[in-house]
């Protein structure tokens, strides 16, 4: 589920749930429900998400 691939990439990246809320413009506990697949995230929030992992170097390397 998306969710868990979100917990995996940001785990791969060594971040904390409190940086890419921060960066979301959410609190940590609304991103923390996107994680762990109680919500799912509105239209701009997936794209806000997809340039911030799109902006990451190496994140081609995680195996989803």
């Amino acid at each position: 589920m998306l969710g868990d691939r979100l917990k995996l990439l940001r785990s791969t990246l060594h971040k904390s749930q409190d940086e890419i809320a921060n960066y979301l413009g959410m609190s940590r506990s609304s991103y923390s429900h996107i994680e762990n697949n109680r919500n799912q995230p509105d239209i701009d929030t997936i794209i806000k998400l997809s340039k911030y992992y799109g902006n990451v170097r190496g994140i081609d390397q995680v195996d989803l």
